[in-house]
């Protein structure tokens, strides 16, 4: 009781119990900068170590920017597959209004059709597939989500991404100092007839933002 984010599987239906598949999973991460101090973030049950929302070029968080990536974006492999066809069909010309919210909505790169708040400018977010290769998420010109944009245009029967930082607030599970890293996480499962349905997968990306370029340090 009082717990309501616990991993649960199957989803429950009309009030049925489910089994707690995972009570709780999170990432430790930790490092020492070029000074010798300890950079940790890691968090247990209640001590929140992880916010949402990505940080900026700085490594600092803005406050609009944590209320707005304080929830998941979702789609489902069907209705991504629905969308290729219909672009093909059409000879690659779709408009925004023949496109699925989810795809049309999701927040990659730039997108210029992403209305619920202002996206990071020039910033990589959720991953996609670059149809015209053009560096830009745009639905209507071909461009869909993925697991993994740079790789390949595999996509799965669902996917979930969100992105996270340590640097929203104060360490106090470790005491640590923030390592200004945003995470970029994308939970994603196919439907199929063996063992793989019963499986879900996380992907991580790590974007250390403490990392100066310029002095060739971590700050």
């Amino acid at each position: 009781e009082g717990f309501d984010n616990n991993y649960l599987v199957p989803k429950p239906q009309n009030n049925e119990t489910s089994i707690n598949a995972l009570f709780s999973g999170d990432l430790w991460i930790g490092g020492i900068d070029t000074f010798g101090i300890i950079k940790l973030a890691g968090q247990t049950y209640y001590n929140e170590e992880y916010w949402p929302g990505p940080l900026n070029e700085n490594g600092q968080i803005e406050n609009n920017n944590c209320s707005n990536f304080n929830r998941f974006w979702k789609v489902n492999g069907e209705t991504i597959t629905d969308f290729r066809t219909e672009f093909e069909q059409n000879g690659n010309i779709l408009t925004a209004d023949e496109i699925d919210e989810s795809i049309l909505k999701w927040p990659g790169r730039n997108n210029p059709h992403f209305s619920d708040f202002e996206l990071p400018q020039n910033q990589d977010l959720a991953p996609f597939w670059d149809f015209d290769n053009d560096g830009i998420y745009d639905p209507t010109q071909g461009d869909y989500p993925v697991i993994d944009g740079l790789h390949s245009a595999l996509y799965a029967d669902q996917m979930l991404w969100w992105v996270f930082n340590d640097n929203g607030g104060n360490h106090n599970n470790t005491y640590a100092e923030a390592l200004r890293m945003e995470i970029h996480a994308l939970a994603y499962a196919f439907q199929t007839d063996d063992e793989l349905n019963d499986a879900t997968f996380c992907k991580y990306d790590f974007i250390n933002k403490g990392y100066s370029p310029l002095s060739e340090t971590y700050v």
